[in-house]
C-alpha cells in the first residue's frame, strides 16, 4: 500500500511539473497512472475509466498512437468487467486502430484477446475463436500465448467442440511453461477434466481434485471458485450432498473475494439441487437485480463519459475549425491588403517610371532639337552668310580698301567658327576620331594638349545624346581656352567606373574671376547641357591660376 501512496505522491508532482511546462505527454501520463491507481488499488472503476479517458485525450493532442491505444485498452477491460460487452467491443475496436498504427505488438495481442472475450460473452463463438487465434499468432510472449491458448480451448467447451478443447489443453500441459505458470496449469487440468466429463461422462474427480489442490496451494481464489463449481456439477446428478458441499465452498470463497457474479452462478446451481428452497431463490433474485442495476448504472456512466467526451471533442474541433476559418479569413484579408498595397506600389512605380520616361524623352527630344537647330544654323551660316561675306571680300579686293577688307575677313572667320561649332556630329563608330580631331583642331599651335584615358572608354555603349552633349561641352571648354585663357598646356583625362564616366579638364591659362564667369553664357550652357543628361559639371578658376572643370555623366 505504501508503494501506491508513493506512486500517488510522484504522480501529483508529475502533474504540477507537466502543467507548468504545458507538456501534454506528462499530463497524459499523470492521468494514466491515476487510472491505474483507481483500477487496481481503490477498485473505483468509474473513476479509473474517467482518468484513462482523460489521458487518451492528452495523448491524442500529440499524436501518440501507442499511448492512446493503451488508454482505450484499459477502458475496454473495465467495460468488460462490468458486462458492458457491446461498449467494450466498440472501445477495443477503436483501440486497435491506434495500436496497429503504433505497431505495439504486445498490446495488439491483448486487444484481440479482449475482443475475443467480448464475442464469447455475446455467444459469437466463431468470432471469439478467430480473434483468440489472432492474439496467439501475433504475440511475442510465450507466457501470453499460453494464456490465450487456454482461453481458446475454453471457448471450444462453450461451443461443444470437446475434442478440440481437450487437444488444446493437452498442448498446454505438454509445454515447458506449464510448470512455471501454475495458475494456468491448474486451469488447463481443471478445464480438460471438465471437457472430458461433458463429452464422455467418465470419472474425472481425481483430475478436478488435482487442479483444486494446486489452486489451494497458490491461494488462487478465482481458480478455487471454478474448481468448486465444476466439482458441484460433477456430483449434482449422483451425490447431491457432495454437490451441495462444493457449492457452499464456492459461495464462501465468492463472498470472501467479493465476487458477486461467482456467487450468483453458485446460487443458480444450488437452486437446481434445492428448487423449493425459497431463501436461496430470494437471495438469487436480490443478487441478480443488484448486479443488473449496478451494471446498468456503470454502463450508463461509461456511456455518459464517452458521450460527454465526444461532445467536448466535437466542440474543440468546432472551435479549431472556427479558428482556422478566422485565420484563413484574416490571411485572405491580409493577402487582399497586400495585393492592394502592392498594386498601389506597382501603379506608383509605373507612374514614376512613366514620368521619368517622359522626362527623359523630353530631355532627349530637347537635346536632339537643340542639336538640329545648331546644325541648321551652322549650315545656314556656312551656305548663305559665309558665302555672301566671301563674295564681298572678293569684290573689295579690286577696290583696294585693305582696312575694310580685314574687318570683313575677321567677320568671315568668326562666321566660319560659328558654323564649325554648330556643325553636325557623327555619333556612330567614327565618334572617337571626330572628338579627338575636334580637340586637336581647337588647340593653338603654341599650346600643348595632353589627353589620357581616351581609349579606355567604350564609346559604343554611350547614347547618341550623351555623345553630342559631351562633344559640345568639351568644344565650349576648348573654345574658352583658345579665345580667353592663353594657356600653354591643356590636360584632359578620361576615366570610368561602374556607373560614371568622368572627364577632368585643366589648363594653365589666365583663369577667370567669378564676376567674369557670370558673363560667360557658354559655361552655363555647358553646365545645363550636362544636367540635361543627368550628369554634373563643376568648374573652378582664379585669375592667373588656370581653369579646371570636372564633368561626370552616367555610364
Amino acid at each position: 500500500m505504501k508503494q501506491y501512496d508513493s506512486l500517488q505522491l510522484f504522480n501529483t508532482q508529475l502533474l504540477h511539473a507537466a502543467i507548468l511546462k504545458k507538456n501534454p505527454f506528462h499530463i497524459g501520463k499523470h492521468y494514466s497512472l491515476k487510472g491505474v491507481y483507481y483500477k487496481e488499488v481503490t477498485g473505483d472503476q468509474n473513476s479509473a475509466f474517467y482518468y484513462f479517458n482523460q489521458s487518451k485525450n492528452y495523448f491524442l493532442q500529440i499524436g501518440d498512437n501507442g499511448q492512446v491505444g493503451k488508454a482505450l485498452l484499459n477502458m475496454a477491460l473495465i467495460q468488460q468487467n462490468f458486462s458492458d460487452f457491446f461498449g467494450s467491443k466498440e472501445t477495443i475496436t477503436e483501440s486497435l486502430q491506434y495500436l496497429i498504427r503504433a505497431q505495439k505488438t504486445k498490446y495488439i495481442a491483448s486487444a484481440y484477446s479482449v475482443l475475443a472475450t467480448n464475442h464469447r460473452k455475446l455467444l459469437n463463438y466463431e468470432d471469439a475463436i478467430k480473434y483468440y487465434n489472432k492474439a496467439i499468432e501475433i504475440t511475442d510472449s510465450e507466457k501470453d500465448r499460453f494464456v490465450y491458448l487456454n482461453n481458446l480451448s475454453a471457448i471450444y467447451i462453450d461451443h461443444k467442440k470437446y475434442k478440440k478443447a481437450i487437444q488444446g489443453f493437452k498442448t498446454i500441459l505438454n509445454n515447458s511453461l506449464a510448470n512455471k505458470c501454475v495458475k494456468n496449469k491448474a486451469r488447463a487440468i481443471d478445464n480438460m477434466a471438465y471437457a472430458k466429463w461433458l463429452s464422455t461422462q467418465i470419472d474425472v474427480e481425481n483430475e478436478f481434485q488435482k487442479a483444486l489442490n494446486i489452486r489451494l496451494k497458490n491461494k488462487d481464489l478465482r481458480g478455487q471458485i471454478a474448481s468448486y463449481t465444476h466439482l458441484a456439477e460433477f456430483f449434482a446428478n449422483k451425490d447431491s450432498k457432495a454437490a451441495k458441499k462444493w457449492i457452499d465452498k464456492a459461495l464462501i470463497v465468492s463472498k470472501k473475494s467479493n465476487n458477486p457474479k461467482a456467487e450468483l452462478d453458485a446460487l443458480k446451481l444450488l437452486i437446481k439441487l434445492a428448487p423449493l428452497n425459497l431463501p436461496i431463490k430470494n437471495r438469487y433474485i436480490i443478487l441478480q437485480d443488484s448486479l443488473y442495476k449496478q451494471e446498468l448504472t456503470v454502463k450508463t456512466q461509461f456511456a455518459k463519459i464517452k458521450y460527454d467526451d465526444k461532445l467536448k471533442q466535437e466542440e474543440i474541433l468546432k472551435l479549431k475549425n472556427q479558428k482556422a476559418k478566422q485565420e484563413t479569413e484574416t490571411a485572405k484579408q491580409k493577402a487582399h491588403k497586400t495585393i492592394f498595397l502592392s498594386s498601389g506600389i506597382i501603379i506608383l512605380l509605373i507612374g514614376c517610371f512613366v514620368i521619368y520616361f517622359l522626362k527623359q524623352r523630353y530631355k532627349r527630344e530637347k537635346i536632339q532639337e537643340t542639336y538640329k537647330t545648331e546644325t541648321r544654323i551652322s549650315k545656314k551660316v556656312h551656305d548663305e552668310l559665309a558665302n555672301d561675306i566671301y563674295n564681298v571680300m572678293i569684290q573689295l579686293e579690286d577696290e583696294n580698301k585693305p582696312e575694310l577688307l580685314n574687318k570683313i575677313e575677321d567677320i568671315y572667320s568668326r562666321t566660319r567658327d560659328i558654323s564649325r561649332e554648330n556643325s553636325s556630329i557623327d555619333t556612330g563608330q567614327n565618334y572617337p576620331e571626330e572628338l579627338s580631331d575636334m580637340l586637336s583642331s581647337y588647340t593653338p599651335i603654341d599650346t600643348m594638349l595632353i589627353v589620357k584615358g581616351f581609349d579606355h572608354i567604350n564609346w559604343e555603349k554611350i547614347s547618341g545624346e550623351k555623345k553630342v552633349t559631351l562633344y559640345r561641352v568639351l568644344q565650349e571648354l576648348m573654345t574658352n581656352m583658345k579665345k580667353h585663357s592663353q594657356a600653354k598646356l591643356v590636360a584632359i583625362t578620361f576615366s570610368k567606373s561602374f556607373k560614371l564616366i568622368k572627364i577632368n579638364y585643366s589648363d594653365n591659362g589666365r583663369g577667370i574671376t567669378e564676376k567674369a564667369i557670370n558673363y560667360r553664357n557658354g559655361l552655363y550652357n555647358a553646365e545645363n547641357r550636362i544636367k540635361t543628361i543627368g550628369g554634373s559639371f563643376i568648374f573652378d578658376s582664379e585669375t592667373e591660376n588656370g581653369f579646371k572643370a570636372e564633368i561626370q555623366i552616367p555610364n
